[in-house]
């Protein structure tokens, strides 16, 4: 099995877990008054429906320990812009996996297109090689 199929075994993992997750157990509410400051409003996170934590430590765990992983190649090969992609997407999954921050998207399922758009970016980084 090739490296680049293994890597996007992993994420394609992560991600079934993630929607699980998400899609399964969470529920987001709209910020009282957000819709009179921004057309559509914004959204938070329904402390009162949330997953196990057991079950979302050991997601955040594991999806931690797949990017850490990845991102110490990035290091060896000094290549600063990648890394600071890749940062920038991680972070933005970390925010969903953790349901501690407010969120544009009015859906779950737009959530879920959210966080899979940021798993392909960072399986994209990973997978092409720049010659510079």
């Amino acid at each position: 099995m090739s490296e680049n199929h293994e890597i996007k075994e992993d994420y394609r993992e992560i991600y079934e877990r993630i929607k699980l997750l998400i899609g399964l157990n969470s529920r987001l509410v709209i910020v009282e008054n957000s819709s009179d400051v921004i057309e559509g409003g914004i959204y938070m996170w329904d402390k009162a429906v949330r997953a196990d934590t057991a079950v979302s430590d050991a997601l955040i765990e594991d999806y931690m320990t797949l990017v850490t992983r990845m991102r110490l190649d990035f290091e060896d090969k000094n290549n600063q812009c990648h890394i600071n992609s890749f940062d920038h997407s991680c972070r933005a999954v970390l925010n969903y996996l953790k349901q501690d921050t407010y969120v544009w998207e009015d859906s779950l399922e737009d959530v879920l297109k959210s966080v899979h758009r940021e798993l392909v970016v960072q399986y994209c980084i990973l997978i092409q090689s720049v010659k510079v």
